[in-house]
């Protein structure tokens, strides 16, 4: 059998490389699927170098390297502000084939330097590349540039709260009773179709963007394109749930996430205002945990940040790697 890399399209690969997706539910879920690196290249890769390449071994695709070139540094396709996770993606068993292709490609580029940022806990490509790269005679930097807070599911409910800490548990349980007590009816809708997502859409940016004023500096024009984009490519592959908790049927809080791999992943919230004496953003996520713990799912992810309320649910830290390349320029022949 013989491997081969060719140069490719997004849409020339589309399909296959969804079909590749479906079967290995990578550690990086969505972010390599084909709906998001084409979803964010659409809004950001104006002024970047595009190097996608696919991975063959015969006739059947194993690999996809969704690559840029940046002031000469080859990047995976994605920024981490909004790529919690990046990667190349390989079928089951045969990584170190894909691995081995990417650092021909890399050799092929004739670059110095590499900076590939966003590896999961898990990922076959922080396990394999450093090894293989040093090899090759590169310089290999590994270093954890950020933390994913997960929470591993129990069976049930009651025995997530009991496996709180004790004061967190009365935390969760004091938040949840502060809704009930304001005598209004507490309820959650959960929209995964992708025409209710999309009319529901602005509701969530509006309060995503007026509960914080980070998140409503973050929010340009250009990346709410970017959301708009991703948001409506995700949902028609069926990976989005847009959480709102309702009081009294309004809407006070929203959470997107995307479902991957048996994991809820949390990629961004809000909240009204008006409502934040009563905790609707932390209760929101709570509810969102509570969801996933009755649709089986195995595990919540809080995607990148460190903030307390997220180990105060229960989560432990899942790092994210990033890998640095170097290597000292080729001399041309003739050269001293």
């Amino acid at each position: 059998m013989s491997v081969r890399t060719e140069p490719a399209t997004w849409d020339a690969i589309a399909a296959e490389w969804r079909a590749l997706w479906d079967a290995t539910q990578p550690p990086a879920g969505p972010f390599v699927t084909p709906e998001f690196q084409i979803g964010w290249w659409e809004v950001f890769g104006d002024d970047r170098e595009l190097d996608l390449s696919a991975v063959y071994e015969d006739d059947t695709l194993i690999g996809v390297m969704p690559l840029q070139r940046v002031d000469g540094v080859v990047r995976f396709v994605g920024d981490f502000e909004v790529c919690d996770y990046m990667d190349v993606l390989s079928a089951d068993g045969k990584a170190e084939q894909v691995v081995d292709a990417l650092l021909d490609r890399l050799d092929a580029l004739q670059t110095e330097r590499a900076d590939l940022r966003g590896l999961a806990e898990g990922s076959t490509t922080a396990a394999l590349l450093p090894a293989k790269a040093e090899s090759r005679g590169w310089s290999v930097t590994s270093e954890t540039e950020a933390v994913c807070p997960v929470i591993p599911l129990p069976d049930g409910w009651e025995s997530y709260v009991s496996g709180l800490r004790k004061r967190y548990r009365h935390e969760v349980r004091r938040k949840l009773r502060n809704l009930r007590d304001g005598k209004a009816v507490v309820d959650i809708e959960v929209l995964s179709d992708p025409e209710q997502v999309r009319e529901r859409l602005p509701d969530f940016l509006r309060m995503m963007t007026s509960s914080r004023g980070d998140k409503a500096q973050f929010m340009t024009q250009q990346m709410a394109a970017f959301f708009h984009t991703l948001i409506g490519r995700l949902a028609d592959a069926g990976q989005i749930q847009l959480y709102f908790l309702l009081l009294d049927g309004k809407r006070v809080a929203t959470v997107l996430c995307f479902v991957s791999g048996g994991q809820l992943m949390l990629y961004n919230s809000g909240y009204d205002p008006d409502f934040r004496a009563l905790s609707v953003g932390i209760a929101s996520k709570v509810f969102c945990v509570r969801e996933a713990i009755e649709n089986g799912l195995q595990a919540v992810n809080f995607l990148r940040g460190d903030e307390e309320y997220k180990f105060q649910m229960g989560a432990k830290a899942s790092p994210v790697t990033r890998l640095q390349l170097t290597r000292q320029p080729t001399r041309e022949a003739g050269s001293r």
